[in-house]
């Protein structure tokens, strides 16, 4: 699993260096860098206005399953013994979580 993680971020490490590489370098390669960052300047009150309905629902749904992260974080073994679905709940709370 950590080497799966170090192959995809050496590929989107070099995925971005290439989109760099061709960006203009006047106008859109600073912007892209100060992007990698965390500039937030180009976000606008209407950006939050869309996403946060959809913040809020994820966050709810999450604090409401809390009894059940508990069981999930004990393994699949014991969480099937608990009851719960471990598959399909953990496809739903790393859907939220994302």
């Amino acid at each position: 699993m950590i080497l799966a993680g170090v192959i995809v971020s050496a590929l989107m490490n070099a995925i971005i260096g290439l989109i760099k590489y061709i960006a203009d370098g006047d106008n859109k390669l600073a912007s892209i860098t100060f992007w990698m960052l965390g500039d937030l300047s180009g976000a606008e009150m209407t950006d939050l206005a869309l996403l946060l309905p959809i913040i809020v629902f994820c966050t709810a749904f999450l604090f409401l399953m809390r009894w059940r992260l508990n069981a999930l974080s004990l393994g699949e073994k014991d969480a099937i013994a608990l009851g719960i679905n471990y598959k399909m709940e953990t496809i739903l709370v790393v859907s939220a979580a994302t």
